[in-house]
């Protein structure tokens, strides 16, 4: 059974338990002094049939990913953030762009919707979720069907 916004319902279910999303707002962001800054980040969620899953870390990235979509719309209809939204941001000096390696998968894409051709090399957006048990990735745009790996997958990865 899916929710009119095309998600499913066990997927919404997880969402309420979960107390992450209000500790986040009470606490605010990390910062380098919080024991929680030396905990190593989640790269990308792993989901399999027959692990648990870990549902903490699964509502902390939908309440992260639902504050980026609420801030996305309002810049897009308003054409800037929130009035207060940047009140207690942090002053970055000296800044400059930069690039950094995330997870992502690399390999031989056929009936890609932007990419056509058959066999052709990828390197897609940042990957979200994995399970190679059910051969599915979720990276930022798309769903990917896996086939078979250039080599063994490990659970660390």
């Amino acid at each position: 059974m899916r929710q009119p916004l095309g998600i499913p319902c066990d997927v919404i279910a997880i969402r309420i338990p979960i107390a992450a999303a209000s500790k986040m707002k009470r606490d605010g962001p990390r910062d380098g002094n919080s024991p929680s800054a030396t905990r190593k980040e989640k790269a990308m969620l792993r989901f399999e049939p027959n692990i648990d899953r870990d549902l903490e870390a699964f509502g902390t990235e939908i309440s992260r990913l639902e504050a980026l979509v609420a801030d996305l719309w309002h810049v897009s209809i308003h054409r800037r953030p929130e009035h207060g939204a940047t009140r207690d941001a942090p002053i970055l000096e000296n800044w400059r762009l930069a690039f950094r390696p995330t997870p992502c998968l690399v390999g031989l894409a056929t009936g890609h919707p932007k990419l056509p051709g058959n066999q052709r090399e990828i390197v897609t957006s940042r990957l979200r979720m994995l399970s190679a048990q059910l051969g599915l990735g979720r990276t930022e745009s798309r769903w990917y069907q896996l086939g078979r790996p250039a080599s063994p997958v490990s659970q660390d990865s």
